[in-house]
Formats: C-alpha cells, structure tokens, sequence
C-alpha cells in the first residue's frame, strides 16, 4: 500500500514524529492531499524556530494569511516587531496592504499596537489613508484608544514625508479624498489644525481647499510651507484662484525658506501659474529665498524654458543674479544639462558666460562634468569662455571633468560594454603605443540607450569638443597630480583613452601625487571622492523639492 492511500488519522500520526519542520515541509510537498489538514499544518508552525516568528507573522499581514497569522501568535511572535527595513509592523503591513481581517485579528491581540509604527515608517492609520482603504480606516477608528496626533518623529521622514501632511487628517486632504475627509472629521477626535490648508491645496481638491479656508486656523507666515506655494508647484490653476480671491491670501506669501509661489511655479515648469502671478498679481519676479534662489535660478535649474521666458520677458530680472553659492542661473543651467536654457540666457546679452561660483567652477566645468555635449558646445560657441580654468577646490578644468565623469554612456544598467579585463588590455595597449592590438571602437557604447536626461549624456564627445580648441593642455594636472588621462584611465574608458593618446601631447609615463600613472588607475578603477558639505546640501535640497 503507498503512503498517499493511508487513512488520514495514520498520515497525522506520521507527521508528528517528524522532527524537523523542512522534513514537514518536504512531506506535504510530496503528499499534496494532506498538505491542507489542520493538524498537519499545526505541526509545521510547532517547529518553526524561534528567530523565525515575527518574521513569519509580518510575511502572514502582508500576505493575508489569517491562519499563518494566528498560528504565530499562538507561538509567541512579536506583534510589535518590524521589518527587516524597519518600515512596518504585523499591523501598519497588514493596514497598507488593505488586510481587513488580519487588521481585526491583530487588535483583537493587542489594542496598545494601533498607535505604533515600525522605525521610520507611518501608523496604521496612515498607511490606510495614504492608501485609500476606507475599511481598514473604519475599522482603526473603532479603536478607543486611537490617538488621531500619533506621527513618527523620525528625523529622516521628513524628506519623504512634509511636516505638513505627518497628521491622519492633513494626510487625507493631501490625498484628496473627500470621502477620507469627511469620514475622519466626523470624529471628535481629528480636528483640522495649521497645516491643513497647506495640505488640501497640495492635493488639489477644490471643495476641500473650501472647507480648510472656512474652518481651519490660519496659516502663520514663514510656517512649515505655503499653501499657494503648494498649488502653484501642483500647477493647479483654479486652486491657485481659490486660495488667492477667496481666500485672500498673499501672492507673495513665503514658507519658511522663504520661497515664494513664484519660486515653486518656476520650479515646477508651470509657466501659466507663473503668467497669473505676474500680471495679475504683479508678484515681485526677482524674489530671492534663504539661499538667494531666484524663480529665474529655478526656471534655469530645471529648464523650463516656458517660465524662463516669461520672466526674462518682464525686464525686471537679473540673469546674472547670484545665489549664496556664488551661481547664476547660466551655472544651473549649465549643470543640469539644459542647452535651451543656456541658449536664452546667453541671448539676453547680459550674462557673463564665463562666471565663477564660490569654488571658482565655470559654467562650463559644470557642464563638462556632467556630460552634455549640446551645453558644452553652446557656451563654447560664444567665444566667451576659459576652457582651461580651474577651480580652486581640485583645481581640475573641464577637460578633466569630462574625462573623470561619472555619466559615460556605456556606464549605466543596460547598456552594452565590453569586460573590465578587455578594457584594461586596450587601455595598456593604447597607452604603450600599440593601437593595432585595440579593439575598434565601440560604437554601440555610446549609442542613446537610456532615458531622459540620461540620453543626452556623451563625454566623449565633449572630449573631442575641447581638444578641438586651441590652448587646451590636454596633460593638465589637478591639485592630486592627475590628468584627464590617468581619470579616463580609472573609469576605463577606452574611447577617451584613445582620443587624448592620439594627440600626441600627453605622457602615458607620467605619475600623480601618489606615484600612480594612467595604467595603475585603469588597473585600480574608479574610487569615489567624498562628497563636500556644500554637494551634500544641494542633493538634500534636491530630495526636499522631489518629495513636495
């Protein structure tokens, strides 16, 4: 008689003198018509080591495994833990993945959950409200002992999360979902406080942005952040209107880096928000925030060429204006790759092509840096710029930022280069002089193979560009003793190798401060640099702006 035709009650004896629960497991896969029996699954979660049950529990909430979820917690699992990301807990998981059941059966458990949240994560009635899950809501408000001002406190949520919207309530509005809204105001215990109108005119909700301006306190001036500053990054128009002629609030209000509507208009490409609060408003255009940003700096930054327009058209901006860093909007431009822009700031006449920031690094350092080949030929078509100035940090000009640049075409997921071994064989060759041993050039590395501004990307052509120009040392050494050559070596860039070797003015033997030449660094690759405090600062400003 097989194993399989054995009565049931025979199959569970045999299962519980199994030791080990991979034996279990090995059982059931093997004999699927028992896999299912009560008994036979009580015994595989009897062995489920200790280490093991909160992380079996939170697999069960997000899951919807109701039985896993019991069985757990019969074993002693952790209800409070978290997840390895140390984002959620059995609750807030089995909230955001709108697991009605598992929500009951957990607070059913243990009521003193419902408030908390797993490291830098969100309550479960965030995550519900952020989610949309009506039910799940429901369900949390039932709760007596829900606190509607729980919020995680963690410091690094507030890049992702604005203090605005760390509420339930602000959450909901920032959602815009009425039903949310109504649902949660209809409890005594959620009251709209500060932060709400900033929060209802970031979702956009026109009804709601009614409700907060009747029955919300007032937002103070310099808060956490300004409600027609929110709109107009939206681009929401008719909330902008709402906020402006019925609320009447300021055109000019600022938050509390003192960024004004305008400013966040700029920044978000909107160029019709930013036409109504020049003309109808006739909102201050040169504006500077803490950092002595202007709208015209942001339009710049980001290349919307649209705002940019506009107010260069006002004739009540400076071009050249320069933030606490020393850059003109030509310096972000530049930088982000944005040639359009460049091109019409250039246009106006009144922008120093050539300006030095607070690290002596020109506009087209920065854009040799980053590798765009259109900016760099627009600012050197204008005849107006140094291409072999150095900044006074690493003293590097622009040819060896091209050349160390992080943004070669063949350096991204998905795009085709050969292997690192193949590579330094070409560069050795090419740098001793034996270019019949080099592959040929590999011209699918540098087709457009990626996306946005990624594609525009090409050092080497800005390679080709700038020794092309007469008075470019292509042997310059920075304040570290290297060369354009020793960093295209490090990236192992056969390309640029091979351009800078073949005009025959830089030496392949020579050593930098620590006694390494071009073959060491390809042997060594690429070692990333600190960042400056100044760079980190900017990639915060940068996660802030991405995060409203």
């Amino acid at each position: 008689m097989s194993l399989s035709a054995l009565p049931i009650e025979i199959i569970c004896m045999i299962v519980e003198r199994i030791p080990t629960q991979a034996g279990v497991k090995a059982f059931m896969l093997s004999h699927r018509r028992v896999s299912n029996l009560p008994l036979v699954r009580e015994c595989l979660y009897n062995r489920t080591g200790k280490s093991r049950l909160s992380e079996n529990l939170l697999w069960a909430c997000e899951k919807d495994d109701k039985n896993l979820a019991c069985a757990m917690l019969a074993l002693g699992a952790d209800i409070k833990c978290s997840s390895k990301d140390q984002v959620f807990t059995p609750l807030t998981i089995a909230a955001a993945e709108c697991n009605a059941e598992i929500v009951k059966l957990l607070l059913e458990h243990d009521t003193s959950i419902i408030n908390g949240a797993g490291g830098c994560g969100d309550t479960a009635l965030k995550q519900a409200i952020f989610r949309g899950h009506i039910e799940i809501v429901k369900t949390l408000l039932a709760q007596s002992n829900l606190d509607p001002s729980a919020a995680n406190p963690h410091p690094s949520r507030t890049m992702q999360d604005p203090f605005y919207r760390l509420k339930p309530l602000n959450e909901a509005l920032a959602r815009g979902n009425e039903e949310m809204v109504r649902m949660l105001m209809e409890d005594s215990r959620f009251k709209l406080d500060h932060n709400s109108l900033a929060a209802a005119a970031d979702g956009g909700n026109e009804s709601l942005v009614k409700l907060c301006l009747q029955k919300a306190p007032p937002t103070p001036q310099y808060f956490d952040e300004s409600p027609v500053a929110l709109a107009a990054f939206r681009g929401n128009e008719a909330v902008v209107k709402l906020l402006l002629e019925d609320g009447g609030l300021d055109p000019n209000e600022e938050n509390k880096y003192h960024r004004t509507p305008l400013h966040l208009a700029a920044a978000g490409g909107h160029d019709n928000i930013a036409k109504l609060l020049l003309d109808r408003y006739d909102v201050e255009p040169d504006v500077k925030d803490l950092s002595n940003i202007t709208p015209l700096s942001d339009a710049a930054r980001y290349g919307h060429v649209g705002v940019l327009k506009l107010l260069l058209g006002s004739g009540k901006t400076n071009p050249n204006a320069r933030d606490s860093m020393n850059r003109t909007p030509l310096s972000h431009a530049a930088e982000r790759g944005h040639s359009e822009a460049a091109s019409l700031l250039l246009a106006t006449g009144l922008v120093d092509a050539d300006s030095k920031d607070h690290m002596d690094r020109t506009p087209l350092s920065w854009a040799a840096e980053n590798g765009v080949p259109d900016t760099v030929r627009v600012l050197l078509q204008t005849g107006r710029v140094n291409p072999e100035s150095k900044d006074k940090e690493e003293g590097r000009t622009p040819l060896s930022y091209a050349a160390g640049s992080s943004h070669y075409l063949n350096s991204f997921n998905g795009a085709k280069r050969r292997d690192d071994a193949q590579e330094c064989r070409d560069i050795y060759n090419l740098l001793q002089g034996r270019t019949d041993l080099v592959s040929p050039p590999d011209v699918q590395a540098r087709q457009r193979g990626t996306y946005g501004w990624l594609a525009k990307c090409d050092p080497v052509d800005i390679i080709e560009q700038l020794l092309e120009y007469d008075g470019v040392n292509p042997d310059a050494q920075d304040k570290q003793g290297q060369t354009p050559l020793m960093l295209a070596a490090q990236r192992r860039q056969v390309e640029a190798v091979r351009l800078l070797m073949a005009t025959g003015k830089v030496n392949p033997e020579l050593r930098d401060n620590d006694g390494w030449t071009p073959r060491i660094h390809a042997e060594q690759g690429f070692k990333p640099r600190k960042l400056t405090q100044a760079e980190l600062d900017e990639r915060a400003w940068d996660a802030w702006e991405a995060a409203l």
